[in-house]
């Protein structure tokens, strides 16, 4: 993330994991660049997309809903693609989204 490593939130991301009784293996923690916004170009994502889809994770724990993506749209394809492949995303902070 920007030359530096995201440690409250990868801390928070584990925690929320361990209480939920999941398993977090070692060398699955994945970042991405702040200035990046497309799913495309997000190389974590797309790494954890890849490992999901075949059968090393079982789901995503995220902070919030602008960590996967800050469109709604995207966010709701990124819920559709995990879905297909029997994947889910689980938010560590749930946010209230208005439609508009």
């Amino acid at each position: 993330m920007n030359g530096q490593t995201p440690v409250r939130s990868l801390t928070a991301a584990r925690s929320f994991a361990e209480r939920m009784a999941w398993q977090v293996g070692p060398d699955q923690e994945f970042t991405d660049c702040l200035s990046l916004t497309e799913v495309e170009d997000r190389l974590g994502w797309l790494r954890m997309k890849q490992r999901l889809a075949s059968g090393f994770l079982d789901g995503i724990v995220a902070i919030t809903r602008s960590d996967v993506s800050t469109h709604l749209n995207h966010y709701e394809r990124e819920l559709d693609w995990l879905t297909l492949h029997g994947g889910f995303i689980a938010l560590v902070h749930a946010e209230t989204v208005v439609p508009q």
